[in-house]
């Protein structure tokens, strides 16, 4: 995507419009630091979600209308696909999708707690995995896809065939910080080492797994003053070793280095200097980061199918 203009998706609607950011700006989501005076370099920020493919924008997630809006390669709505339900090629708020090396979009269809995958057109292949208790976040890393089985208090590994091949966390309550217990996890990163990095909601704090599964480290935790978060809601690795922590309550975005040492944190603002509320961090393509704003909805606005 080119770095001198961005996207915003206004709310509520299909229409996409280019804005132009004001002149002087140093990053593309604004020209103002945050608290710490930390500089994140060039990010964007987004007001509906966008799934990226390694060419930029290609699909807009619209949760709350239970579709997926596909772009042409213009980036302008050119259709959409799904309503709600609970049969085969219907949705139930879709949080979150992956697109595949051979254009395949799998959808995360968090009300029905499956994971959905659909061709490059918008039609239906396949439901490729289901009993999720209402999940967060989707990755595909390395010919897997990995999801946080939120409730259940997991991470959960697919084939891209859709058989089970790892779980992190061991699936418990979620109560306690032991070393491999999850608590409501709700985003995923791999850093540069090949691990993978998990946020867990309910502890405030990032758990650190190595490939094989095997628990690391954790670090953050709840709390107010520097390296501790509200409710943080989302994780994506940066360059220079950084992983981003998008944390809605707090108004702001946390970052660590890969090893969980805190480096900063600042309140992302769009291209009119106007504060915004982080739920989301995503890295593009071209390395810049993207601030999706507004607020994640609650598992009571998940619509139950009729």
């Amino acid at each position: 995507m080119d770095r001198r203009r961005f996207l915003e998706v206004t709310s509520g609607a299909a229409a996409l419009t280019w804005l132009t950011p004001l002149p002087g700006c140093s990053a593309l989501g604004g020209d103002r630091r945050g608290e710490e005076d930390f500089d994140p370099g060039p990010y964007v920020v987004v007001r509906e979600h966008l799934v990226l493919d390694e060419e930029g924008a290609t699909w807009v997630l619209d949760a709350e209308r239970h579709r997926v809006i596909r772009l042409d390669d213009r980036e302008r709505p050119a259709g959409a696909f799904a309503e709600l339900g609970e049969e085969t090629d219907e949705l139930n708020h879709p949080v979150d999708a992956a697109v595949g090396t051979d254009g395949t979009l799998y959808v995360l269809d968090r009300g029905n707690g499956r994971i959905q995958a659909f061709e490059p057109d918008g039609a239906h292949r396949t439901v490729l995995a289901g009993g999720l208790f209402l999940p967060r976040d989707l990755v595909l890393h390395d010919g897997r896809l990995l999801v946080c089985d939120t409730l259940h208090h997991r991470v959960v590994a697919f084939d891209l065939e859709g058989r089970l091949v790892q779980v992190f966390g061991d699936g418990a309550d979620g109560k306690g910080d032991g070393r491999g217990v999850l608590n409501a996890p709700s985003g995923l990163a791999f850093d540069r080492e090949g691990r993978l990095h998990v946020l867990e909601t309910g502890d405030a704090s990032v758990q650190v797994f190595a490939a094989d599964g095997a628990p690391a480290f954790r670090y953050g935790g709840f709390g107010t003053k520097r390296g501790r978060m509200l409710r943080p809601g989302s994780i994506s690795a940066g360059g220079r070793g950084r992983m981003f922590i998008a944390d809605a309550t707090a108004d702001r975005v946390h970052v660590f280095d890969e090893g969980g040492r805190f480096v900063g944190r600042f309140r992302p603002v769009d291209a009119g200097g106007a504060p915004v509320s982080p739920v989301r961090v995503d890295r593009m393509p071209d390395g810049t980061l993207s601030v999706l704003a507004g607020r994640h909805p609650s598992p009571r606005s998940v619509v139950p199918a009729t």
